[in-house]
């Protein structure tokens, strides 16, 4: 089985910029797919790379920053894919650490909803898949869950607006007394934590929906959410299902909020790939 590569590898003085992962490479036999991610990893990055990094963005610029000085995280991936691709495989395990169950987890990937990038070819949508099998969360779902475990403290009052999901299921084990929004049994005022995965990009009035997110939080209360969002672009395109662009700050703050940004992050050990992910906190 022909799967491992060797590089060159940059590390010291190392010249700003320039990306970790060099093209020469050389496959052996007898690795799994498992494996051989962890030989990558753990070879190419220091303990402190490839901890999980959050970095705040509050325009395209912010991302192209970040953008360029993680390139290291992307050719990382493209790697794997080349690994995946070059042995015909269809779907893979990742060997990472899952917040949702607080374990090490064999993550699958495969290429479900696949993107396609020019001189690529074919490749995982790194958001949606990265599933853990225990508790079913894909990578998006398990960052969100592992955020809230972060961000909660005593005492907090947390609501989420959606019921349905995996992100709901396994929060509801990890804090039985959470609420969802819209609930006529939940008292969802006073909140510290309102947390909405993909969900707000569906309004059509989503003016309306940050008003009365802003509303329902208490003085200082944080609202963390995904939407579908183009770092490319500076103005949002309306209609049924919003693609958010830059200008989704500003109107946050019209909406009432104090502060909004963007976070863009990335984590090899938990597998939390897929460069650059984005989500978003507004705070009352």
């Amino acid at each position: 089985m022909k799967i491992v590569k060797r590089y060159s590898v940059m590390f010291g003085k190392k010249r700003e910029n320039e990306c970790l992962l060099k093209p020469y490479i050389l496959y052996r036999t007898g690795i799994s797919m498992s494996d051989a991610a962890q030989i990558i990893k753990k070879n190419i990055f220091t303990d402190d790379q490839r901890r999980t990094v959050e970095e705040i963005v509050r325009c395209g610029e912010d991302f192209v920053e970040c953008y360029r000085k993680w390139l290291s995280f992307r050719n990382f991936e493209d790697c794997l894919n080349e690994l995946a691709i070059k042995e015909s495989r269809k779907n893979w395990n990742y060997r990472g650490f899952c917040e949702v169950c607080e374990t090490e987890s064999q993550f699958l990937v495969d290429y479900e909803y696949a993107d396609y990038r020019d001189g690529i070819g074919t490749v995982p949508n790194w958001r949606e898949r990265l599933v853990c099998p225990s508790c079913w969360c894909n990578n998006r779902m398990r960052f969100l869950i592992g955020k809230v475990k972060r961000e909660f403290r005593t005492g907090m009052k947390v609501c989420l607006y959606e019921s349905d999901t995996p992100v709901y299921v396994r929060l509801k084990e990890w804090l039985p007394d959470i609420r969802v929004i819209g609930n006529s049994e939940a008292n969802d005022e006073n909140v510290d934590l309102l947390i909405s995965n993909d969900l707000l990009g569906k309004s059509i009035d989503y003016r309306g929906a940050f008003k009365d997110a802003n509303r329902r939080l208490n003085k200082s209360g944080k609202l963390i959410f995904y939407v579908p969002f183009n770092a490319n672009s500076q103005k949002t395109i309306e209609g049924e299902n919003c693609v958010y662009g830059w200008d989704l700050l500003q109107t946050l703050k019209e909406c009432g909020f104090s502060d909004a940004y963007g976070v863009a992050y990335f984590g090899i050990n938990e597998g939390y790939l897929g460069y650059l992910q984005l989500y978003f906190e507004a705070i009352k």
